[in-house]
Order: C-alpha cells, then structure tokens, then sequence
C-alpha cells in the first residue's frame, strides 16, 4: 500500500471553496450586526443624553431640554437662562446609517424642571437602515428607558 503525503488539487479545490462560502456568509451575516450595534449604540446615546439633562436639570435647579430635529438626524441640549433657552454645546449627530424617525414630545423637545420631571416629554424613535426601530421613552416623572 502507498502512503500518501499532501493533498490533491481537487482537495485543496474543494477545501478552498469551502472556506470562501462560509467566510461569505459570516460576512454577510456581520453587516446586519453592525447596522443593529449602531442602532442600538445610537438608542443608548440619546438615553444618555436625556438622564444628564435631567442631573443637570436637579443639580443646578434650572429647566434643561434636548431639542430634536428630524431633518438633520441631531439634537441640541439647552439650558434655562432668565427665560430664555441658550444652547449649551453644538448640536449631537446620530451615527451614520441611524435616522431620527420622530420625536412625540410638544415640539420635539424633551424638558427637565428642576425637580426632575419632564413637562414636556415623549418617545424619540430612532431607525437603521433594516427598518429596526429603538424607542427611548421619557416619561412625566423623568423616567428614561429604551425599548424594543
């Protein structure tokens, strides 16, 4: 009997194409991942957001609010000065690929008293590029959760 060292080419042709159709599939499968990581890396930024206006809002005794805009997929926080609302930063875009589909509060914008309720609150839906929605919810007492 002969002994065999090494592989055929029709074996290394085989192994080959293997490797490529599973290495194509885990591909495909990855891109959906990142589109949902980014959803829901976008869902936890503007949750974020809202519970530190709120400690803002509690620690420094004045009305702070997130303003949202659906038209260019950002927000801007903004702090209470004698009446008037003064943006205190540039405004916050949403990562790549992510859309701010809309903001249910009065003018899409979420309010913090000094308390720390919300006057002025709502859902802000976000949604990726496969049609998956996060929810970030805020409710009368200042409560944030994202949902599903």
């Amino acid at each position: 009997m002969e002994e065999r060292n090494g592989w055929t080419a029709t074996e290394l042709a085989v192994a080959t194409l293997l490797f490529v159709l599973v290495s194509s599939l885990f591909a495909w499968e990855g891109v959906g991942w990142r589109s949902r990581i980014a959803l829901d890396t976008a869902a936890w930024q503007v949750a974020s957001d809202l519970r530190r206006a709120r400690s803002r809002a509690l620690a420094e005794g004045r009305r702070v609010r997130l303003v949202f805009d659906t038209r260019s997929d950002a927000y801007t926080t903004e702090k209470n000065h004698d009446g008037a609302y003064l943006p205190s930063g540039p405004p916050v875009p949403l990562p790549r690929g992510i859309d701010l589909v809309e903001c249910t509060a009065r003018d899409d914008t979420v309010t913090f008293s000094p308390t720390g309720t919300a006057p002025t609150f709502g859902t802000v839906v976000l949604e990726n590029r496969g049609g998956e929605k996060r929810s970030v919810v805020v409710d009368i007492v200042g409560r944030v959760r994202i949902v599903r």
